[in-house]
């Protein structure tokens, strides 16, 4: 494997961008299944 990436430095960048991108849909998944399904915080006054 370390073979093809020195040959193919470039389409490893772009396939490293394409994880950080599914990562965050993820991430951002994530937070709206947070705000819907766990109740808010009860603030203490």
């Amino acid at each position: 494997m370390l073979d093809r990436i020195e040959i193919r430095p470039d389409g490893f960048d772009d396939r490293l961008r394409g994880v950080e991108i599914a990562f965050g849909k993820v991430d951002q998944r994530l937070l709206t299944l947070e705000r819907v399904v766990l109740p808010a915080p009860e603030r203490g006054e």
